[in-house]
């Protein structure tokens, strides 16, 4: 076979049948000595010598990757395991899932190092067709930019193909929300029910519903008329109700308690306690703040699942649980409350994200500006 023989220390490119190529080049070991490495390429001459140029640059530049068989799916899998203990329960379960129901099953056989972004491309279009909503499509655009990016990091790619991939554009709705008038018209239908403390609680704090299960006694100092945000409960497949940490370092923050709030704790404590009274060494003091009949704490799938069925008993607007917040928000920004403030109490990560969200809220703060500096120079 005929071969292309390149000048010492630059590689050597040969032909291996019709369109395959076996390109050729030293890197540097441990040791110092050198390692000859080979790698086959499919294609025309040009895209071999293009390799091998990009290989021998690489390694001057002391970015060189080694060649590797390892797949998709093999990196993934080790992903997730390592990255257990970086993030919350339910955010890996959210990186599973996704990485199982989408990506395994159209990318998960391609090398890692073959990956392209046409790949990508592919994928998300695919999910496109499939009638998979833009939030679902740039949530798994989030998951494989990190993923690879951490392959980057770790030298096993040498570069990250999902920065080169246009991310699915996500279609953000704005939040809608209940008036006043309209949740106490649920609350009037749910008098009866044992999740109605935990509703009003969740619209009178705007708290997420991971928070309102994780909620402990031992966090609320009804005296000041607060409480810390510091733990979540949720429920983990495989795994069952698993406490952890907030959702983010914005998360974990102290909420002032309106004197309504203190109150419905009061009254929600003393049922707790006469409860206990009633039945006995068969009440579990968990101390938890929301929990059921056994002292119990909630699984946050069950008042959801309530809500939705009591709201549509009622014919108001469809809402779910987690609406509350935006109602708690609404309420907070039409009597004037600082954004800041808004943003605080509901736990965002950002001032920014909150004007984001409920810039539809805020009308007329342009024209309040225009006005203030006339104002200032008047």
């Amino acid at each position: 076979m005929n071969a292309k023989r390149r000048s010492h220390g630059e590689g050597s490119v040969i032909a291996r049948g019709v369109n395959r190529w076996r390109i050729r080049y030293d890197t540097a070991t441990g040791d110092g000595s050198r390692k000859q490495v080979s790698e086959t390429v499919s294609g025309p001459k040009s895209k071999a010598l293009s390799i091998l140029r990009e290989r021998i640059r690489s390694l001057e530049t002391g970015q060189f990757v080694g060649p590797s068989q390892q797949t998709v799916s093999k990196y993934l899998k080790d992903w997730l395991r390592l990255h257990s203990e970086n993030v919350s329960p339910k955010t890996l379960e959210g990186y599973s899932c996704m990485i199982r129901v989408y990506v395994e099953p159209l990318l998960g056989q391609i090398r890692l190092q073959s990956l392209e972004p046409r790949h990508l491309s592919s994928l998300y279009a695919t999910m496109s067709e499939r009638n998979l909503s833009s939030a679902t499509r740039a949530h798994c655009h989030r998951t494989l930019r990190k993923a690879l990016g951490d392959a980057v990091r770790q030298n096993l790619i040498g570069s990250n193909p999902a920065l080169s991939v246009t991310p699915p554009r996500q279609q953000r709705r704005e939040p809608e929300a209940w008036t006043t008038v309209q949740f106490n018209e649920f609350l009037a239908a749910a008098v009866e029910d044992e999740f109605r403390d935990f509703f009003e609680f969740a619209a009178l704090t705007g708290m997420r519903r991971s928070e309102l299960t994780g909620l402990m006694w031992d966090k609320i100092d009804l005296d000041r008329g607060q409480l810390r945000v510091a733990e979540t409960l949720q429920r983990i497949s495989g795994r069952g109700l698993v406490a952890g940490a907030p959702k983010s370092r914005g998360s974990r923050r102290v909420i002032a308690l309106s004197a309504r709030s203190v109150a419905l704790l009061k009254e929600v404590r003393r049922r707790q306690l006469e409860q206990q009274l009633a039945i006995g060494s068969a009440y579990e003091d968990s101390g938890y703040t929301f929990v059921d009949a056994l002292g119990m704490p909630f699984d946050g799938q069950r008042p959801s699942k309530r809500f939705l069925k009591i709201a549509r008993s009622t014919g108001l607007p469809k809402q779910n649980l987690h609406s509350l917040r935006h109602l708690h928000a609404s309420v907070l920004l039409a009597a004037g409350t600082h954004v800041k403030v808004v943003s605080e109490r509901l736990g965002h990560s950002s001032v920014a994200f909150t004007m984001d969200v409920y810039q539809h809220l805020m009308p007329g703060m342009q024209e309040q500006a225009a006005e203030a500096i006339d104002a200032a120079f008047a």
